[in-house]
């Protein structure tokens, strides 16, 4: 497999969809619940990789879903991310693996993913994190919501 540079936003972009008037109705979709990570004002969700289940940021600024190696990896030995700027903002090296990827009752089988060494962002949030959802798997959407009243993304095709 080919390495290339990855970026990501990290956050830096905090969410593409939000409403700040109430609709009338919620909208109708899969609904997963996340966290809201209330020190760094992050949205964490449970996500399995390969039936493993994982934490992983909702990433809006990632352009592709990125899994740590200790996930994927096998016998990877890659550098490990590093902030970047002033903003948030997310640099490493990746290997593109295929995965089998479920959020709640949402599949993507075979689906390629950038395998990452995030030693350093759980560093940084002080927690485990597998991984980065990013705007590859939420473009497979019409209409991503995040819905904090109820803690759950809201996900309609």
């Amino acid at each position: 497999m080919r390495r290339r540079e990855v970026h990501s936003a990290l956050c830096g972009v905090p969410f593409t969809l939000l409403s700040l008037r109430p609709s009338a109705e919620p909208p109708s979709g899969e609904r997963v619940g996340f966290h809201l990570h209330r020190p760094l004002k992050v949205v964490l969700i449970e996500m399995k990789v390969n039936g493993k289940l994982c934490t992983f940021i909702v990433d809006t600024g990632a352009a592709i879903t990125v899994v740590d190696m200790k996930i994927l990896g096998g016998a990877l030995d890659l550098p490990p991310s590093r902030m970047q700027g002033s903003e948030a903002g997310l640099v490493g090296t990746a290997e593109g693996r295929p995965a089998n990827l479920e959020l709640g009752p949402l599949r993507w089988p075979n689906h390629i993913v950038a395998v990452m060494n995030l030693a350093h962002v759980e560093k940084f949030y002080r927690q485990q994190i597998d991984g980065l959802l990013g705007q590859d798997l939420m473009l497979k959407f019409r209409q991503v919501t995040f819905d904090y009243e109820t803690s759950q993304l809201i996900l309609v095709r």
